[in-house]
């Protein structure tokens, strides 16, 4: 069967695109909490 010959390939691309996109949602949230937080420092000071 042919397409098991891809299996591999298409296997490290899968990975490597779950991978990639993990590591910028977790920037996202990051990003987005600290700057959440940065903004409630600000109105808790005022």
């Amino acid at each position: 069967m042919p397409y098991f010959h891809y299996n591999d390939t298409w296997q490290l691309i899968i990975n490597t695109s779950t991978t990639i996109i993990t590591f910028l949602m977790m920037f996202l949230i990051q990003n987005t909490q600290s700057r959440d937080n940065d903004i409630l420092h600000l109105k808790l000071m005022n």
